[in-house]
């Protein structure tokens, strides 16, 4: 999706962070530490969210006035909420899963010595088209990535990002089942692409 498409759906960004420097701004800076991400709210009747959008430049067009497209996306939930109503309530997710997703619960092995503690599991969607992945995550107060399972854990973020394979030796992955979009979701979605 490009940033006009995102503009004309949830307005102009309220604020924007500095990833950087992890600083919330009011107005574009000019100069950036890390990705600048574009924040935007929604609200529904339960929560509040904060969509962070970061883009990349697209020059396949124009190499002077190149295209904005989603390079990377994440949902901030107000509140957290179980992971079934994560899948029921988003819009990002209905629009993914309206052919069928698959849903896997992983986290990264430790290959360290040391054996240290192991990675959060985390929760992964993906189309069945393997297009887009979108993880949903849990944050403590105190901003510590806490594992989740599917589907009663609860979830504070969900993040989209191109298509994630987890067939890979250095993650362990379990089959938590398949989703389908059961409805329409009223607000629109933010895509990857």
């Amino acid at each position: 999706m490009i940033r006009d498409e995102v503009i004309a759906r949830t307005g102009p960004p309220v604020k924007y962070f500095d990833a950087g420097t992890r600083v919330y701004l009011d107005s574009p800076p000019l100069l950036v530490k890390g990705p600048l991400y574009e924040i935007h709210t929604r609200k529904s009747a339960t929560n509040e969210y904060e969509i962070n959008v970061n883009y990349t430049a697209d020059a396949t067009t124009s190499r002077l006035h190149p295209t904005l497209r989603i390079d990377r996306a994440f949902v901030r939930f107000d509140h957290p909420e179980k992971a079934i109503a994560a899948l029921q309530g988003s819009a990002e997710i209905a629009a993914l899963c309206a052919a069928g997703c698959k849903i896997n619960v992983f986290r990264f092995r430790n290959l360290q010595i040391d054996k240290g503690p192991a990675a959060p599991a985390e929760i992964c969607v993906s189309d069945e088209a393997k297009t887009e992945s979108i993880f949903l995550k849990y944050f403590d107060e105190k901003a510590d990535e806490i594992d989740v399972a599917f589907p009663d854990a609860q979830v504070s973020e969900i993040s989209i990002e191109p298509y994630f394979n987890l067939d890979s030796p250095v993650i362990e992955a379990h089959n938590a089942g398949t989703w389908r979009t059961p409805q329409a979701v009223e607000s629109a979605p933010i895509t990857h692409r």
